[in-house]
């Protein structure tokens, strides 16, 4: 959109919607119907390197008085946000470098009728990227999942792209997860709500969310995920492929993935998975050196794996459990490759520290397990001592 249509969508809405525009120290507000709109950026932190990488702009509406206005049908009474929303962007944009200290990406939220009318792109006062403020490489712009057709959205997407911006679908999963619209739009960043699938995502640890994170992450896109408030929802989380995390409790607090893992681990089966590889490296045999192992609570098996992955001992399993003997043909692990298992893979990396995975489908017994694992060199070779357990015994 050029300057011109940016100038004149302005006076139209501050023509027909009463609004007005003030500049003061804290940046620009928009007052309209006895409120005063400001912006407000919500950190948007990198899983891997715990820091904001980004923010999401928002409005943030307070009374004249300067409180802050919380309740949703005060709002949509007066309709403030909608009058506002066209001047949304430009707000936002005149606000983030003035407002945060560190700026990473800007993600704007655009709304359905930009994405629908060809004519009003890119969705963005294009005079603030005539001055040295921004470049496109410095916007993500999101798009709801439902804001028009697939090939409308699939358009809008390439055409931005080009332009050099990052795209990103919001609201995956709230109503719409349609993977095959994501390979057709192919954005750059997909973003779910986790109180969209929270019910599911507690009914089944997590899984679905984790395969979802998972089949996107694999269809090239980042994933981000939205509304992470407390700690049980920074544990699932930590149990996805995800990127991003947004929300009062997406940080890990200073400590590493790694670290959080290993932190959340369930202490007395760690403390007897270590036990058990001490006792087979001071040359005890695997079956006794696990036989406390085997009688802690929620341990399913163990297992003993070389440097390459490959299973060397049969599995161990506590007396009188048996696996479901409709998946027996795959009982018999010996020599059985486990190199492709995250659990083999971050042990072998992090040698001598308790790796935990999250709950993933396990083939002994076609059931959902999660798994600890340790290496550590024994008599000149490199040994991996798993053991799984079962997913009730989590927490």
């Amino acid at each position: 959109m050029s300057t011109e249509q940016t100038l004149a969508l302005w006076d139209q809405e501050l023509r027909h919607g009463h609004l007005r525009i003030r500049d003061g120290d804290g940046g620009k507000t928009i007052e309209v119907a006895g409120l005063t709109l400001t912006s407000a950026f919500n950190p948007v932190y990198s899983r891997a390197h715990d820091r904001p990488v980004g923010h999401r702009a928002s409005i943030r509406v307070v009374s004249t008085d300067g409180k802050a206005i919380e309740a949703r049908a005060e709002l949509e009474r007066r309709d403030a946000l909608g009058r506002s929303a066209a001047l949304a962007p430009a707000l936002h944009m005149s606000n983030y470098r003035i407002q945060v200290a560190e700026p990473g990406w800007l993600m704007l939220s655009v709304q359905p009728v930009a994405v629908a009318q060809s004519s009003l792109w890119p969705p963005l006062p294009q005079d603030l990227f005539s001055s040295t403020l921004y470049a496109p490489k410095d916007i993500v712009l999101e798009v709801p999942v439902d804001a028009s057709s697939v090939a409308q959205i699939e358009d809008f997407t390439r055409y931005h792209q080009a332009l050099g911006f990052l795209v990103a679908i919001s609201d995956f999963g709230r109503h719409h997860a349609d993977i095959a619209a994501v390979w057709q739009i192919r954005p750059d960043l997909v973003n779910i709500p986790l109180r969209a699938v929270q019910a599911s995502a507690k009914r089944n640890h997590g899984r679905a969310l984790s395969a979802l994170c998972k089949v996107l992450h694999e269809s090239g896109v980042m994933v981000a995920l939205h509304g992470i408030d407390d700690k049980s929802d920074l544990e699932i989380a930590l149990h996805t492929e995800a990127d991003l995390f947004e929300g009062t409790h997406a940080r890990l607090a200073g400590e590493t993935p790694l670290e959080y893992a290993r932190r959340e681990a369930t202490t007395e089966p760690r403390t007897a998975l270590e036990d058990a590889l001490e006792a087979i490296a001071r040359g005890r045999t695997f079956e006794s050196a696990c036989e406390h192992l085997l009688n802690t609570a929620g341990v399913l098996r163990c297992y003993l794996l070389d440097a390459s992955g490959t299973q060397i001992a049969d599995n161990l399993s506590p007396v009188g459990l048996h696996s479901d003997p409709r998946y027996w043909p795959l009982a018999n692990a010996i020599g059985a490759s486990w190199a492709h298992r995250a659990y083999f893979r971050s042990a072998a990396a992090h040698p001598g520290q308790v790796i935990r995975t999250g709950p993933y489908f396990s083939l002994p017994d076609g059931c959902h397990c999660l798994t600890l694992s340790i290496a550590r060199d024994v008599g000149g070779q490199s040994l991996v001592l798993c053991c799984d357990l079962a997913e009730a015994e989590t927490g």
